[in-house]
């Protein structure tokens, strides 16, 4: 453990809510095991979260609704929808 300069997760945080929610906290922890003592660096990326519309811009709303009826979609099929972590 603890030899790692660089961990790159990306995505990984966001992805894990669809498979163990409420445990990223844990996960940060885990990766920070790995990593070099004093040096070594955690980044994360993710996604930034889409808005519900954007006023003026038609071509980002049509994003939007896309999205929402997605989230419709994998609530009716009895799934979570994706939440990025806070």
């Amino acid at each position: 453990e603890g030899s790692f300069d660089v961990i790159l997760a990306d995505y990984l945080i966001g992805a894990m809510d669809g498979f163990s929610p409420y445990t990223q906290d844990l996960m940060i922890a885990k990766l920070c095991r790995y990593l070099r003592a004093g040096t070594g660096r955690l980044y994360l990326v993710g996604l930034q979260p889409l808005p519900d519309s954007v006023p003026g811009d038609a071509d980002a709303t049509i994003i939007c609704r896309i999205r929402q009826v997605r989230d419709a979609c994998i609530l009716l099929a009895g799934h979570r929808c994706y939440r990025e972590y806070p």
